[in-house]
């Protein structure tokens, strides 16, 4: 589910089913539920803008509570905003969660694209994982139908928001016991 959230821009509308700070609880409980009614078979979620809420910790940790409730998601930050408040409520709330890295299409054109998706592989080989962001824009879909065949070739192995939520977690609970090893 791309959930849309307020922006820090007020003119800028983020859709049919937006939750807003205006929201009380159950506005945004019941908002939230008629937007996972619209996807069938939903595992996730991301935000679709919400440079206002994601940086709101009461709305993040009502919205949070909100999808825990329905129990088996996941949520993916789309990082709109570096003050974004997303994935530690999503922690607080024992729901597995990533953040963007990459948007690849956020400026239009090839060339933007080359460089964000040089990032992306960069960023997955230096971390283990990364994951981007993009529009079905036409140019997007094709740049990537082109580039994607080749992961394998590069030693990158294309795999599911859910797996790559698994991922971060086994890395960070090796990095954990790593430092609990060490420090024995």
């Amino acid at each position: 589910l791309h959930l849309p959230l307020q922006a820090m821009e007020i003119e800028r509308f983020a859709g049919v089913g937006e939750i807003s700070l205006d929201n009380s609880r159950d506005d945004l409980r019941q908002i939230l539920a008629a937007d996972l009614a619209s996807v069938p078979n939903v595992v996730g979620i991301n935000n679709h803008m919400g440079s206002l809420i994601t940086r709101h910790p009461g709305h993040m940790s009502w919205l949070m509570a909100e999808i825990a409730a329905f129990g088996g998601l996941f949520f993916v930050d789309s990082y709109t905003t570096s003050q974004s408040v997303a994935q530690p409520a999503a922690a607080e709330h024992g729901i597995p969660s990533a953040r963007r890295h990459v948007f690849l299409d956020d400026a239009p054109g090839v060339p933007n694209l080359e460089k964000e998706y040089a990032r992306l592989l960069l960023l997955a080989r230096e971390q283990g994982f990364a994951v981007a962001i993009g529009h079905p824009y036409p140019e997007t879909t094709a740049f990537l139908q082109a580039q994607l065949p080749a992961l394998a070739t590069q030693g990158i192995e294309l795999v599911s928001v859910a797996d790559v939520i698994a991922r971060q977690n086994a890395l960070l609970t090796e990095q954990q016991n790593t430092v609990l090893a060490g420090g024995l």
